[in-house]
């Protein structure tokens, strides 16, 4: 019944169709179905889903991912593809993916991933399966993958892309991917042409990464002005209304790609980004520009590049980071040799390379190397303990100093085993190891007994009536968090 394989494939879609609309907005399919009735099906699918307006569909092929990879959803897999689909479905609805995150929830996301000591690498490669020898070390040493689009082997490809996207999120699930689209003038590789830009953009959201850096730079009146000269390209009118349809409000591809992003990919983060290359730019000039980068009070972080003639230039980028004030973490850095000083002062999110990768940009260094000139600049070594007692046993130094060793910080965690408060306080908070005193966690019996030391008790910490972590700011004011 049902018509044969096309009433069978329309059957099917249906009750997959009537599954993910109980789910949030903005999740990503990967359909990779057989070639047969599924392939009616995937086109079936695909209008009723964008029909719904909260949907994205992608269909990477063996091929586009560069290689013969032996398991679901890469090239033919049979009969029950669309089941597969729903799970890849459900599976990344489970892992909160689909889900925008909002308010808090997003600023403490982006503070975990663009927070101090993080690093990106970038990749300098036509296809990602060139990096399947390096990303175990890679996974050790940076927090973020930028993915260069510019870079591929067919960047206006979005299938290509999306599969690339796709394969990189199998090969390394633990780093979140930046995606990337460099054009020549902010030293990259792909044409100036905003609307090519903003349409490889699109391709990204499409994929699902968690970082989309856009540039910052395009003037909506010189974007204007060069379409009318053909410097720019115009689409066929389907294309226009596709754009249209996608946020793209014509005169200003960019502006329509950050819109799209807003509404319809809320689980994506966006990086407003400029570089200035070969000239000197000024403080005030350089403040404008971070400003510029927020993306109208719309980017979750900012990155502005200039070039350095001077080391003395690498403190006017922070200068100038610092007249802006963002709301947001910034990324200040220069290019060239004289510009590394400003790879060690940026704490946040700075671009690094790594040994068996070419160099992405010049002066970049690996995040080892800005790690040991950090700590001799301003990370003095600090000591956190676990205060209880009996705590012999207890595996958290372990786990704190390999934390420590892991990202290049200089930190020690140890024990303080004592039935006396007292004996905790003036040893290590006011006594000699006054100054190295970093914070410590706190265990039986001392939870209640150390809050009378403290300048400050978190909300959670008296609603509990117990403390689990002592912290200590940069005024040596000691507060505590509930446990």
């Amino acid at each position: 019944g049902g018509g044969g394989a096309a009433g069978k494939g329309a059957e099917r879609v249906d009750t997959l169709l009537a599954l993910v609309k109980q789910l949030p907005t903005s999740v990503l399919v990967n359909d990779a179905g057989s070639t047969d009735d599924s392939t009616d099906s995937r086109q079936l699918l695909l209008s009723r889903l964008r029909d719904a307006a909260t949907f994205e569909l992608q269909a990477p092929t063996s091929s586009q991912h560069g290689g013969d990879l032996s398991e679901p959803g890469v090239g033919s897999v049979g009969e029950d593809q669309l089941w597969f689909d729903l799970s890849r479905v459900l599976a990344l609805q489970g892992q909160g993916f689909a889900q925008g995150l909002t308010g808090q929830d997003r600023k403490a996301r982006v503070a975990l991933e663009m927070g101090p000591d993080t690093f990106f690498l970038s990749t300098t490669c036509r296809n990602v399966l060139e990096l399947a020898p390096l990303l175990p070390k890679i996974q050790s040493e940076v927090d973020v993958l930028e993915l260069r689009a510019d870079l591929l082997e067919t960047p206006l490809d979005e299938a290509f892309v999306g599969g690339q996207v796709a394969l990189l999120k199998r090969l390394c699930p633990s780093l979140p991917i930046l995606f990337t689209v460099r054009t020549q003038s902010q030293c990259g590789t792909f044409p100036d042409d905003p609307r090519l830009l903003a349409k490889v953009g699109r391709a990204g959201l499409r994929a699902g990464v968690e970082w989309l850096d856009v540039e910052a730079c395009w003037d909506p009146q010189d974007i204007k002005a060069d379409m009318l000269s053909g410097l720019v390209s115009k689409e066929s009118p389907a294309a226009q209304a596709a754009a249209a349809a996608a946020g793209d409000d014509g005169d200003d591809p960019m502006e329509g790609l950050v819109s799209t992003a807003m509404k319809r990919y809320p689980h994506t983060f966006l990086l407003g980004s400029t570089h200035v290359v070969g000239k000197w730019t000024s403080r005030a000039h350089g403040a404008d520009l971070f400003t510029r980068c927020h993306l109208k009070g719309r980017a979750d972080g900012a990155k502005v590049v200039l070039s350095a003639f001077t080391e003395a230039e690498s403190l006017d980028v922070m200068e100038a980071k610092a007249i802006a004030n963002l709301p947001c973490p910034a990324v200040g850095i220069c290019l060239g040799d004289a510009g590394k000083l400003s790879r060690v002062l940026n704490r946040p999110f700075t671009p690094v390379c790594l040994d068996g990768l070419p160099v992405a940009a010049p002066g970049q260094m690996s995040a080892k190397a800005i790690m040991a000139q950090r700590r001799a600049l301003f990370l003095p070594k600090k000591k956190f303990w676990l205060l209880g007692s009996p705590i012999g046993a207890s595996p958290s130094p372990d786990m704190h100093n390999a934390a420590f060793n892991r990202i290049g910080l200089p930190h020690e965690y140890g024990l303080f085993d004592t039935q006396n408060v007292q004996a905790f306080v003036d040893e290590v908070v006011l006594g000699v190891k006054a100054e190295e005193f970093g914070g410590c966690s706190v265990t039986i019996p001392h939870k209640q007994a150390i809050m009378p030391y403290l300048d400050s008790v978190s909300d959670a910490a008296l609603a509990v009536g117990a403390v689990n972590t002592v912290v200590v700011d940069t005024s040596f004011t000691v507060a505590a968090e509930g446990g």
